[in-house]
């Protein structure tokens, strides 16, 4: 009698048929313990809670359903900000409780992951992060159940952006082990928040994190997808998935039924307080700043390839593909900008802050700049704060969103120097952390406050804002998302108003002498009209692909 598998044993997905009654009752009674946390956590019970708690225990308990899946546990949580990700993975740390569950986060999100655990689920997390941690012995960590622990702190000195290895070729057993005592553990369960944080594999942590021992990984981010499809392909790697499957775009919609949950406030219908919009289109008042800036923007047209195509398409063809901004030596432009002393993404850095406030260019790196007598006055800045004045008796307090110190001192002066009576405070990597708790405390009494986006768009909770500035357009619109999830989230009461201000283009006139076939205007983008375009194709893109 022929004793193969193939012939006395049902295939793996008859197995997995035949077997799916017993995972499915193991799941419902975890979904039980799921629930019993919320009513001991005194949390509201949501349908839309429960089915994204169904999702991670089927990826975490039942057998693979397709052939590729048959190392990989966990998947992408990409719900919308807001939505409760942070509850719904220590709720799944208790509903289906593993020995070693290491979550890696942001530095702002510590404490608050901290304070969570405690909270809602009674147990006190082992924090390995700053000099504490060499406090901690390899014995207490290796029998923590709970390890919170930072990117910085996942990085391994021992890999360089170069290494080559394969990721997540042996995710379980590995002989060697380095010197950051987290990758010397075989962890249960690894838990990625604000997980774009390892999209790019061009980076240290990336390398680093791909090499970590783990059985089950999750990756937790509202914007599984920032600028491009190589995001996502990222953290499909990570999670074990082979290049071969998701390079190849007929495969992504079964890896995003299988690993990614993705819902929307409007979809699972939770009803907040309207968000409205406004774009704020801002007039060059002042000529010093517009010839100051032109003349910035004239070195970065090759790089904006859009910025001409567009201007070109609306007007009549042209014997000149790049027309000559008025009043600009475009041969002129090299000199001001030789190479290497400064790189591309200089060139367009200056080009954004000569939009937001010209003296935040440095003159040094541009030695024959044509002379500008007055950069005193700035249009984008004075248009911020004019907008926040005539709103600051309308009962709402403001978040203002900038990018450089020099913008948010300025910007405070300004507001203060109108409005002395208002209550302005500031935070960025200048603020210290009991200064920050302060601050951020609900009963401030905080009027306008005054944030660095790179550094304070993850991790607070600020319903206690309805208004929202940003004083310029990111690259990344997934940056703005989460800027305005701060406020307008579970526990708004209030509608959010979002203002966003963007330098108007330039005004080109063609010179009938010297191509008679142009006759009428053409706008020409700012780096900030170009960086609008830009977030608009991203968003389109990222809806695309996770909504297939």
């Amino acid at each position: 009698m022929d004793t193969s598998r193939g012939a006395t044993q049902p295939s793996e997905t008859e197995q997995t048929r035949i077997s799916a009654p017993k995972y499915e009752k193991k799941i419902g009674k975890s979904v039980s313990y799921f629930h019993d946390f919320l009513t001991a956590a005194n949390l509201e019970k949501k349908e839309y809670q429960t089915e994204g708690i169904r999702f991670c225990l089927r990826n975490e308990i039942s057998p693979p359903a397709l052939p590729f899946q048959t190392c990989i546990r966990g998947g992408i949580v990409a719900d919308e900000m807001g939505l409760g990700k942070t509850i719904m993975m220590i709720g799944l740390i208790i509903a289906n409780f593993k020995e070693r569950t290491l979550v890696v986060l942001p530095v702002a999100l510590v404490k608050q992951w901290e304070q969570q655990i405690l909270k809602n689920a009674g147990h006190k997390a082992l924090v390995y992060y700053g000099p504490e941690k060499r406090k901690i012995t390899d014995e207490a960590l290796a029998k923590a159940h709970v390890v919170i622990t930072t990117y910085g702190h996942m990085i391994r000195r021992d890999i360089s952006v170069s290494t080559t290895t394969h990721p997540i070729s042996d995710p379980i057993h590995n002989s060697y082990t380095p010197k950051n005592r987290l990758y010397g553990l075989v962890w249960d369960r690894v838990i990625f928040d604000e997980a774009h944080h390892v999209r790019s594999k061009n980076t240290q942590i990336f390398r680093s994190v791909a090499t970590l021992k783990a059985k089950i990984r999750w990756f937790v981010t509202g914007t599984p997808i920032q600028n491009s499809i190589h995001d996502f392909y990222s953290l499909c790697a990570l999670l074990g998935i082979e290049a071969s499957y998701y390079a190849n775009k007929d495969n992504i919609r079964e890896i995003v039924t299988s690993f990614v949950l993705k819902r929307t406030k409007k979809s699972v219908g939770l009803t907040l307080p309207p968000l409205t919009t406004h774009t704020v289109s801002v007039k060059w008042e002042s000529r010093s700043e517009m010839l100051l800036s032109r003349s910035l923007h004239s070195g970065i047209a090759c790089l904006m390839p859009a910025v001409v195509e567009d201007a070109a398409a609306t007007a009549a063809p042209t014997t000149n593909p790049v027309p000559a901004l008025p009043d600009i030596d475009r041969d002129a432009a090299p000199r001001w900008f030789p190479e290497p002393s400064v790189a591309k993404i200089g060139r367009m850095l200056q080009a954004k802050q000569s939009c937001i406030y010209p003296r935040l260019t440095c003159r040094r790196s541009i030695p024959q700049m044509p002379p500008i007598e007055d950069l005193n006055y700035c249009s984008k800045i004075s248009k911020v704060v004019e907008t926040i004045i005539t709103n600051k008796c309308n009962g709402k307090r403001k978040i203002v969103f900038c990018h450089f110190r020099g913008e948010i001192d300025y910007i405070q002066e300004r507001i203060l120097e109108d409005s002395p009576e208002l209550n302005v405070r500031y935070l960025d990597g200048r603020t210290k952390e009991s200064e920050r708790r302060i601050i951020l405390a609900p009963d401030a009494g905080v009027d306008v406050l005054i944030l660095q986006i790179q550094t304070c768009c993850e991790g607070l909770n600020l319903q206690q804002f309805s208004e929202v500035y940003f004083v310029s357009p990111d690259w990344n619109p997934s940056v703005e998302d989460q800027a305005i999830a701060r406020c307008h989230r579970f526990g708004q009461k209030d509608p959010v108003a979002v203002y966003r201000f963007i330098m108007e283009p330039f005004k080109y006139y063609p010179d009938a002498a010297v191509d008679a076939a142009v006759t009428q205007c053409i706008d020409i983008d700012t780096i900030e009209t170009y960086t609008a375009n830009v977030q608009n194709k991203k968003r389109i893109f990222a809806d695309e692909v996770l909504n297939v």
